[in-house]
């Protein structure tokens, strides 16, 4: 069965790159709608073939070029934990807000607003032969497999971040108390390139871990002792959201971000024809 929410929710706050404050109402929708944002009048489906960037986050864009909607991977990433398959979000401002950096922000909005079987087949994404893309040091590689299994791999020159890895099976429930509350994170020394480049304009430590040589700067210290590649898990469901249906498998990444877990999302649909 396919899933919904009972009841519209609204969330506010800034984009961690924007600085600029933003306002998500999710509301139920019919089955086979898939996860779609509206803005003003423009409607976009969260679907790979609307990604126009992978810098920092992911984006958006209309056909048109006119309407962009950006940093939507935390979102997505509670809808495909939770197994929300339908959902209208509609949006006023550019970005999703980044609350407190995680995806359990986003889980408790949806566990509020309840949700709700429908009719419709959740028809999953496999593929029958093995899946690889690399980028220099870094490499996704997908085989079959049933359910979805993330194994990820990270290496950060940070002393505090080092190498860091997790193998992890997707349920609903692990999601909830093992990945969403994992928060966005960066270097305190690459904070003044980000904003050069007008990025991170929202960024705090109300919102991002920072780590400055081996040391956590966020008084409250970490949600777990290996958050970086917990919230890289998360990233990558979030990506993986964009392929309209879930996916199954086991999935194997070094180092990755928003740009390699794109490359393998081209094969992916692809090879399957979705």
């Amino acid at each position: 069965m396919r899933r919904t929410l009972a009841k519209p929710v609204t969330r506010e706050g800034i984009g961690v790159h924007s600085g600029q404050l933003s306002r998500c109402t999710l509301h139920p929708a019919e089955s086979h709608t898939g996860m779609v944002f509206t803005v003003g009048a423009v409607r976009l489906p969260a679907h790979f073939a609307h990604v126009s960037s992978s810098q920092q986050r992911t984006v958006l864009t209309s056909a048109d070029g006119n309407t962009s909607v950006a940093t939507i991977e935390h979102l997505l990433a509670a809808c495909y934990g939770l197994g929300v398959d339908d959902v209208r979000i509609d949006l006023v401002g550019q970005e999703v807000p980044i609350l407190d950096g995680s995806a359990a922000s986003w889980c408790a909005a949806l566990l509020e607003a309840g949700l709700r079987e429908q009719t419709g087949v959740r028809a999953p994404l496999r593929t029958q032969a093995p899946l690889q893309v690399f980028d220099g040091q870094r490499w996704a590689r997908l085989e079959p497999g049933d359910g979805l299994t993330l194994d990820i791999t990270v290496d950060f020159p940070d002393p505090g971040i080092g190498a860091q890895r997790l193998n992890w099976t997707l349920t609903a429930q692990s999601f909830l108390e093992e990945i969403a509350p994992a928060r966005t994170f960066g270097l305190f020394r690459d904070l003044d390139r980000l904003r050069a480049a007008g990025l991170g304009l929202g960024a705090s430590l109300d919102n991002t871990v920072a780590y400055d040589q081996g040391r956590v700067l966020n008084p409250e210290g970490l949600r777990f002792p290996d958050e970086p590649v917990r919230h890289k898990a998360l990233d990558v469901l979030g990506d993986l959201a964009l392929l309209g249906a879930p996916l199954e498998g086991r999935l194997t990444m070094m180092r990755p971000g928003h740009a390699l877990t794109g490359a393998l999302m081209g094969q992916i649909l692809a090879m399957t024809g979705a």
